[in-house]
């Protein structure tokens, strides 16, 4: 039953995308280091040369990768690191920092690091947030609500969602809203208290992810016994810090399950990977088990007055067909392009673990 509801989304129309030429590129090359781990998820950086970075972990120590030159250096904090949409700032959650804080660290010196070939695991945060209710959190995503100039200060409101120990009670996945002032070259931070994400999410294992304006999430929902599970996009329509909570509406239901979801920064596409044998294939650490196998698809967004309607059609990026192996966590780039994780060797297997990450380009209209 999994592996028809699974297989569903192949009767939907969708498309098969054939990587080719400059468009693609697959990190290490073969004459570099090779990764033979991978923890969890990582994501791309914005770069302001256009280079491609990316944020991983790998035995359980962050990095930054520029895909563009092959350059690697160590982070500060275990895992889940996540930049802002902005380029402003890396942010890691409790789970995996020393101090149990959720902490923010400045972008360019990192960046800056990373193209001098020298390690940044040192560098001290800009910003460390504290509390009972984000003691031990992970797996976040990162929205920019707003940003204002005037008078010499800067103000940048930054929405951040994560999940973590059930406090508030179960779904552990919750809202901060920072505030972020910046003047006179002083930097206030305002976190909200940390709120209860929509209630309508119900379920700890929907892996949602944040749109890059902080006001869309994208969930998998299998909460209704009697209707098959399926991704849903759902906008935060209110908050109330007082009350620890968030108000949703329900946008759009894509009507197929499928795993951790990404927006385009323009908002106009969603990507995520499938799988056989597991629906969602929601946590992969150090790779997968046969016989799991996965896939990345685009959605491209139909959208009236801003609002997303549906999807004009499905792209499959990628096919698998080795089982306990795939290509999962896509993520976009700010330019619209693609990023992804593939496993070449399944984790049961006694052989060395190999792990690429690619970018490549979907055409709109394929």
């Amino acid at each position: 039953m999994r592996r028809i509801l699974l297989l569903s989304w192949l009767a939907l129309g969708v498309t098969t995308f054939g990587q080719a030429g400059s468009d693609t590129l697959v990190r290490p090359f073969p004459n570099e280091p090779a990764i033979d781990d991978v923890n969890w998820f990582a994501r791309p950086v914005p770069d302001p040369r256009g280079h491609k970075v990316v944020a991983f972990a790998s035995h359980n120590l962050n990095y930054l990768y520029d895909l563009t030159t092959g350059q690697r250096i160590r982070i500060p904090d275990r895992s889940d690191a996540v930049a802002t949409p902005d380029g402003r700032f890396i942010t890691v959650p409790s789970h995996y920092t020393e101090s149990h804080t959720i902490n923010f660290y400045e972008l360019p010196p990192l960046m800056k690091r990373l193209q001098e070939g020298r390690d940044a695991a040192d560098q001290t945060p800009a910003f460390v947030h504290e509390s009972p209710d984000v003691y031990d959190v992970y797996y976040q995503s990162v929205g920019v609500l707003s940003r204002q100039e005037a008078n010499g200060e800067v103000r940048t409101v930054y929405r951040m969602m994560f999940s973590g120990s059930h406090k508030p009670a179960p779904p552990g996945f919750r809202v901060v809203d920072y505030e972020f002032i910046e003047a006179g070259g002083k930097l206030t931070v305002r976190p909200t208290r940390p709120m209860r994400l929509c209630p309508e999410i119900v379920r700890d294992m929907a892996t949602p992810f944040i749109s890059k304006d902080g006001r869309l999430v994208v969930a998998h929902d299998d909460s209704q016994s009697n209707r098959p599970p399926s991704l849903k996009v759902f906008e935060i329509v209110a908050t109330n810090p007082d009350q620890q909570m968030t108000s949703c509406r329900q946008v759009f239901d894509l009507g197929f399950p499928a795993g951790k979801a990404d927006f385009s920064y323009d908002g106009t596409r969603l990507v995520f990977h499938v799988a056989t044998y597991d629906y969602l294939a929601a946590f992969i650490d150090g790779g997968l088990k046969p016989p799991i196998m996965t896939d990345v698809i685009v959605a491209d967004l139909v959208l009236k007055d801003g609002r997303i309607t549906g999807y004009s059609k499905l792209t499959r990026v990628t096919q698998t067909t080795r089982q306990g192996t795939g290509s999962y966590f896509p993520a976009f780039f700010p330019d619209g392009s693609l990023f992804y994780i593939s496993n070449a060797v399944p984790k049961t297997d006694p052989g060395a673990k190999r792990f690429t990450f690619t970018v490549t380009t979907v055409p709109r209209g394929h």
